[in-house]
């Protein structure tokens, strides 16, 4: 009887049946193959999923160093890279045309090669080399191509487990990096967050150029995953701006570097290493580019330049929102400052210390419907605290209404009461919308010298009424409540007189201030009036940074409506 030859694949069989991770599998797979066709070096490809490449998985015998895979189209590196549909033997490597590839810089001389076939499909390549000239013959072809049968169908099912594996961690890390984009409107935020995230996960550096109206381009960003390499990379990046380049390759040759005076070995170290650069582009405009690199030993998969572009899109997207809410603001920020008087305009008030306060409860976006204002006239000075119901762009016309036409009424002579009237018609003819206003408006003359105290004229048209806190720290309302402006046509309106004395302190606010909450807890008026009672002996503005101060403790964070106060401490 024949005796009965060892399995040589039994091996490989225990590690196809133990699921092995593929990384794992393929290892195992090279060393099988070399030891069962005594060769000295072997190795295993598999198509990439559009089947246009061959990605070098895994090697043994062909390099010292661990083995570092890659992607090859052309036969110079390993040959048979177009299979036929069995083994293939090749008796010499010198007279192949891999003779310059990685079979040749290590000294191999001949190689057997089978095809890994899965339902029809080519899927992959395995390869084992010899020293020796015709080492192979047609029974270790044979015995390849059993072993090629026998690990396709698994190298395949744990491949596609592989690519499933990594669609979802790229799937994963998009929804991460969507959530931080569209966390923050700062376009220096969004470039930082996109470097931060690309050089955690895709690349070792990351850099993004954004592009103005104006075509100017400039680095708004970029990061290095080693911080020793942050200086040079933005030296780079500044002086050799990188252009499109989806290809990963070199962005700089040497020649560019040396060309611009950079000779130094960390800029040509870094010029080495594979690069990307994409546009950021958004309806059409371009927003700049992202550009991310790695080490020199180290190279891009398709897959990873697939992630770039959706991320690419997803940082465009969060960089034109930023953009959007940056000329919201500033035009938000330009609109509310027309509607206020500036601080160098107002007026010195012979015998009073004045002191204004704004804030939006929005801050920055919407503009608000609180102002106020403090201007003199022939003999007088008059203040006027308002509050138009909402806020925004209609609530912003009906403010400029009001106060530019409060001050040309105002310069006519015309009293608080005529004042008020006309503005209540005015409100009522051009607004279309509903928006009302509340507004005290007042005017001051002295009694005598300065020190002697201010007669007042005023109408609180709906408005809460101001508040008197005197020498002995008692506090009173003064005025009496009349109707709000923009609301009914027969309204009369009456101008009240009053005098206040040296040493008083008049309060205006608007309610953002008395409504001011804590869970369920309403400041109101009565929480106003303690606050201001302990405001004896204070600046105008000390006054107004006490009761800031107060509010904050009050309801840390709690302005959900936009504040205005007026303070006019008589001397």
């Amino acid at each position: 009887r024949r005796p009965v030859r060892p399995n040589p694949w039994a091996a490989l069989d225990a590690a196809l049946s133990a699921r092995l991770p593929l990384p794992e599998l393929l290892d195992r797979t090279v060393e099988y193959a070399r030891s069962a066709l005594g060769g000295d070096a072997a190795y295993i490809a598999l198509a990439t999923t559009d089947e246009t490449e061959w990605d070098l998985r895994a090697a043994t015998g062909l390099t010292d160093e661990p083995w570092r895979p890659f992607r090859s189209r052309t036969e110079e590196t390993f040959p048979s890279v177009t299979p036929a549909p069995g083994a293939i033997i090749n008796d010499d490597l010198m007279i192949a045309r891999a003779h310059r590839g990685k079979l040749a810089q290590a000294g191999m001389r001949s190689l057997v090669t089978a095809p890994l076939i899965v339902d029809g499909r080519v899927t992959g390549l395995i390869g084992v080399a010899s020293r020796r000239v015709r080492h192979f013959g047609d029974t270790a072809a044979k015995r390849l191509q059993d072993g090629a049968d026998r690990i396709a169908l698994p190298i395949e099912r744990a491949r596609l487990a592989e690519v499933e594996l990594a669609r979802r961690a790229s799937l994963s890390f998009l929804a991460e990096a969507s959530d931080l984009l569209t966390g923050t409107l700062d376009e220096q935020m969004t470039a930082a967050l996109a470097c931060q995230l690309v050089a955690s996960r895709l690349g070792s550096w990351c850099a993004v150029h954004s592009t103005n109206e104006m075509g100017t381009t400039r680095l708004t960003h970029a990061i290095h995953r080693n911080e020793n390499y942050n200086d040079v990379l933005r030296t780079l990046l500044t002086e050799l701006p990188p252009h499109v380049q989806r290809e990963a390759r070199p962005l700089w040759s040497r020649e560019m570097l040396s060309a611009a005076g950079l000779v130094d070995e960390l800029l040509l170290e870094l010029a080495e290493g594979p690069a990307i650069s994409v546009p950021l582009v958004a309806h059409g405009q371009t927003l700049g580019r992202l550009t991310l690199g790695k080490d020199a030993d180290e190279d891009f998969t398709r897959d990873d330049v697939d992630v770039v572009d959706d991320l690419a899109r997803r940082v465009s997207s969060a960089m034109e929102n930023a953009r959007l809410y940056a000329g919201q603001t500033s035009m938000s920020e330009a609109l509310q400052r027309s509607l206020l008087p500036a601080k160098e305009k107002e007026p010195a008030i012979p015998g009073v210390d004045h002191a204004v306060f704004y804030r939006s409860a929005d801050e920055r976006t919407v503009v608000g419907g609180d102002f106020y204002d403090v201007f003199a006239t022939d003999g007088r000075w008059c203040f006027a605290i308002g509050d138009v119901c909402g806020t925004g762009p209609e609530a912003a016309a009906v403010t400029g209404l009001a106060r530019h036409t409060l001050r040309a009424l105002a310069r006519e002579g015309f009293s608080p009461a005529h004042i008020m009237d006309r503005l209540n018609m005015a409100i009522l003819d051009e607004n279309t919308s509903t928006r009302f206003l509340t507004m005290l408006y007042g005017e001051m003359t002295p009694l005598g010298a300065p020190g002697q105290g201010m007669r007042l004229r005023l109408v609180s048209a709906g408005h809460p009424l101001p508040l008197r806190l005197n020498q002995k720290g008692e506090v009173d309302s003064v005025g009496s409540s009349q109707p709000l402006l923009g609301a009914f046509e027969d309204v009369d309106f009456f101008t009240e007189t009053l005098e206040i004395g040296s040493g008083d302190v008049l309060l205006a606010v608007t309610d953002g201030v008395t409504e001011r909450r804590n869970g369920t807890e309403m400041l109101g008026d009565e929480g106003l009036r303690d606050i201001f009672a302990n405001c004896s002996g204070l600046t105008a503005q000390a006054v107004i940074v006490r009761i800031d101060r107060d509010l904050e403790e009050f309801a840390p964070g709690g302005h959900t409506d936009d504040t205005a106060m007026l303070v006019l401490r008589f001397l």
